[in-house]
């Protein structure tokens, strides 16, 4: 994420409540500096970096320790994978973290601003930007030799925040594009002057967030994604243009970055003066339908900055370490942990679980032909869509997609495959699910020829995505892509 630099204030929360009136607790963190970024791997760990170098990690909702990071630089953003990956940028430094402590993967000493860190989900690419008069994005693969990284890439607009996986990502920059490309930087869909969504009049956006529900694979914008525009305004993607939500900011706010667990619970975060010289804290909540300004905030909250949430069952905490499974208890209860950083090294709290009626709609894509699959072969896939929550699942949009090395012959799922991407050699349908009750399914099959030559990949899949005012409570079984058969010679 890409944060105001000239910001160097906020708090720190952790929990989200969805019922009754919520009630937060401001405790001290073991640091006094000040926090400018906060990312959550999981609902058990996560990170804050600030002045001084400061990193304090935290574990299972304690009050956190802090690290060593080898640096008195000012750190600006974080992002945090996993417990074992992560990657922290600010005043000429960039620091990656491996689970067991941090080290330096840039240090100069020529007044430059690092930002705009993300991870891929697979864990084998970080990046790290560079601000100027042209803002370099760097991929950093983990493991490989510094003097062996791979070259970064210019854009005309700071990346604020990316989606997707290492071969298929959704980069956003400040401008409203949004930049199909893979774990190198090279361009997927479109050119590097006409990308995936192109705009004609930059919109200055200064913070972006993208649900995991709605970054989409192949060549499909996203369907749903949300900024802030100038620090005070509210702008809507709906997966074709992006759009002012009109909600009204009270003067004196400055929004500073959101961030949530779906498009139906975003926070926004900010400050606004005390009137005694320092900064008191804003935060906004999203449910889908409407932004409201939360009015229910404890006294002496600080100015906040930065916001990441995460959702866990209940009793997913860790005793000791984070390796063994044999620590967890399966829970249908689930909880979402919403932090945020800021000064003074302050932390506020609020846990709570998740509603007991809750969707969950998962999809599954099965190749039923055995391989090896040869050059004009006709194959089979199965598909299922089923709703494992406990609450019927309404008015849900549905994607199904491949690569054109195969061709589609038939099947029994009514479908009818109508949209190609000619540039990323694609087709995909996109159909809206008007009911699907609990425990009920949707499966069938469908037949393709191997067009493509001995060598390529196929490439076959699926994913869901619920409307706004609808929670997924899982994000991993909300998509599948089929991607590691090679079509082999007749």
């Amino acid at each position: 994420m890409l944060k105001l630099i000239c910001i160097v204030i906020g708090s720190f929360i952790h929990g989200l409540s969805y019922a009754g009136t919520p009630t937060w607790t401001i405790t001290q963190t073991p640091s006094s500096e000040t926090f400018n970024g906060i990312s959550a791997a999981n609902n058990y760990f996560a990170i804050g970096v600030g002045k001084n170098g400061s990193i304090v990690h935290f574990k299972n909702g304690d009050a956190g320790t802090i690290v060593p990071s080898g640096t008195t630089n000012e750190l600006f953003d974080v992002y945090a994978v996993s417990e074992n990956l992560a990657i922290a940028s600010g005043k000429d430094i960039v620091l990656l973290w491996n689970g067991t402590a941090w080290s330096k993967i840039v240090d100069i000493n020529d007044d430059r601003f690092f930002t705009g860190t993300w991870i891929t989900p697979e864990k084998d690419v970080a990046f790290y930007q560079s601000l100027g008069i042209f803002n370099f994005i760097f991929p950093h693969l983990p493991g490989v030799p510094l003097n062996q990284q791979p070259f970064g890439r210019g854009f005309s607009y700071p990346m604020l925040t990316a989606c997707g996986n290492s071969s298929d990502i959704k980069l956003f920059t400040s401008d409203g594009d949004i930049h199909h490309i893979d774990k190198f930087l090279s361009e997927i869909s479109g050119t590097a002057d006409i990308p995936l969504h192109n705009e004609v009049v930059p919109l200055e956006f200064t913070a972006l967030y993208v649900p995991k529900t709605s970054c989409l694979p192949l060549g499909i914008a996203p369907i749903n994604a949300y900024a802030i525009r100038l620090t005070n305004q509210f702008w809507k993607f709906n997966g074709e243009t992006w759009t002012n939500m009109n909600v009204t900011v009270p003067a004196g706010q400055t929004l500073s970055w959101l961030g949530g667990t779906s498009a139906s619970q975003i926070f926004a975060v900010g400050f606004k003066s005390d009137g005694n010289g320092g900064n008191t804290g804003v935060i906004w909540k999203y449910d889908g339908i409407t932004w409201i300004e939360e009015t229910n905030l404890p006294s002496g909250l600080l100015g906040l900055t930065d916001v990441s949430a995460s959702i866990g069952r209940v009793d997913d905490i860790f005793s000791s370490g984070f390796e063994s499974n044999s620590n967890r208890a399966d829970n249908v209860n689930r909880r979402v942990d919403i932090l945020a950083a800021a000064e003074a090294g302050k932390k506020i709290d609020l846990g709570d679980v998740l509603p007991p009626s809750y969707i969950d709609l998962s999809v599954r894509k099965t190749l039923l032909t055995p391989e090896p699959i040869k050059v004009n072969d006709i194959i089979t896939f199965q598909l299922e869509v089923k709703n494992v929550g406990n609450t019927a699942a309404t008015d849900f949009l549905f994607f199904d997609g491949y690569i054109n090395t195969i061709q589609h012959q038939s099947n029994d799922c009514g479908m009818t495959f109508h949209a190609n991407n000619a540039e990323e050699n694609s087709t995909f349908r996109k159909e809206e699910v008007p009911l699907l009750g609990i425990g009920d399914s949707i499966v069938c099959t469908m037949t393709f020829k191997v067009i493509g030559s001995a060598g390529e990949v196929i490439k076959n899949m699926a994913a869901i995505k619920e409307e706004e005012y609808q929670f997924d409570v899982e994000f991993a079984n909300n998509s599948t892509v089929l991607t590691n058969i090679v079509i082999q010679p007749e």
